[in-house]
């Protein structure tokens, strides 16, 4: 086989890996991670057959650097540096889905496409979740994912992308399937009763008023008049997100507090990336009930588990994120409508998953961050379009199509 043959296939491996990556994202986190595997390593042998550096450079890399240095040094201080390799690090080698999005993503017609499938096959899985919880099968609906906090978190950054590309298109086909997907997930949503998740959707709305659509206050009204109408157990939960003698709602507060006396133990590094549920048990308030593996809070967890240095690393990687998920935003003229809705969706998505991430600990959700990542790399990639002209060769100019 030649080598130029064998480049060709080594792609086509690459680019069917990463589709069936972005399809089981709503299904399945085995069937997720053993595409990512073939993807990343077909994507290596394509470069190392032609010689070829194709992972390009983003305004995220120092922020991932410095991010993966602390969390290296805090396991190897850890108070238990295996179970800090197995838990910790393992996570960094999620990030290249970051580059391989980038990479795959080379037209505006690609993009599409992997926006179409994400949110079809999220629209699906969320009829699915609707079907086990009306037939009395699960009390909070999880769909195919392992918990309930899972699908919240997934499905609450995926209806928000479906949302901004719903209020930019235009063609009266397009619209029907997005305002059906929109229906299905924030259903589905609703009955997962992750309230953390409930509010980062409405963080995420307020954020495309703001920036774009003030349209979208009357979702807010919506909302506002659906309520009162909404089952009881909707309501009882939404109205226990301010009620400070809620049992979970204490609860966590309790967590906080022992992750704050984990940080005075361990100040500069932390207990390392493991485990919590034996740490717990020596910082925990006499009050606290609850046996748990993480802390319920991004930044909690990081304070305890990476200490100051990690806390201030895990903060500059959320401005570094903020701040090219906008500039992204930015950069997108508002006549590119497919363009401009996907990559509001992702900022806004990205908004929602820190909201989520004051009350869960979504950052270590293999599941939730390795979506985090992939509209990282939408975004990133919908920049790189614009700016080698690619989606102006996708889509002629009027005048030129005439011409020709």
């Amino acid at each position: 086989m030649s080598r130029e043959r064998a480049v060709h296939i080594t792609g086509l491996i690459a680019q069917a890996g990463f589709i069936g990556f972005v399809a089981a994202s709503a299904i399945s986190i085995a069937a997720e991670q053993a595409c990512l595997t073939i993807a990343l390593l077909a994507w290596g042998l394509k470069m190392l057959l032609e010689r070829k550096w194709e992972v390009r450079r983003t305004p995220l890399d120092w922020a991932f650097l410095i991010l993966a240095a602390a969390m290296i040094l805090s396991t190897a201080f850890s108070i238990k540096p295996m179970e800090g390799v197995r838990l910790g690090l393992k996570k960094l080698l999620l990030i290249p889905i970051v580059y391989l999005t980038v990479s795959q993503v080379q037209s505006e017609k690609r993009l599409k496409e992997v926006v179409w499938l994400l949110l079809g096959v999220t629209g699906l899985v969320s009829l699915y979740g609707i079907i086990i919880y009306l037939g009395g099968l699960e009390e909070r609906a999880s769909a195919t994912f392992s918990i309930y906090m899972t699908t919240g978190g997934i499905l609450m950054m995926v209806d928000l992308v479906a949302i901004a590309l719903l209020l930019n298109l235009k063609r009266r086909r397009e619209l029907a399937a997005l305002g059906a997907i929109v229906v299905l997930v924030s259903a589905c949503l609703a009955v997962t009763y992750t309230r953390s998740a409930w509010m980062g959707l409405l963080v995420g709305l307020l954020l495309m008023a703001i920036l774009r659509h003030r349209k979208v206050l009357f979702l807010f009204l919506i909302l506002a008049i659906f309520i009162p109408f909404a089952p009881h157990g909707i309501k009882a939960r939404a109205a226990s997100i301010v009620d400070p003698k809620d049992p979970t709602n204490h609860e966590r507060v309790l967590m906080w507090q022992a992750g704050w006396r984990m940080l005075k133990d361990r100040p500069v590094l932390g207990l390392g990336p493991i485990d919590m549920k034996e740490p717990y048990q020596k910082y925990k308030l006499p009050e606290a009930r609850e046996a748990v593996g993480h802390l319920h809070n991004n930044f909690v967890q990081v304070a305890a588990t990476m200490g100051i240095l990690g806390l201030g690393t895990f903060l500059y990687w959320i401005f570094a994120m903020l701040k090219s998920q906008a500039r992204s935003y930015r950069k997108v003229p508002g006549n590119e409508r497919f363009m401009k809705g996907a990559v509001l969706g992702t900022l806004a998505a990205y908004t929602g998953f820190l909201v989520n991430g004051m009350f869960e600990w979504n950052f270590g959700d293999s599941e939730v961050i390795m979506l985090v990542w992939l509209f990282t790399g939408l975004a990133l990639a919908t920049e790189r379009l614009l700016e080698e002209g690619s989606a102006s060769l996708t889509n002629p100019p009027v005048n030129a199509v005439k011409a020709s």
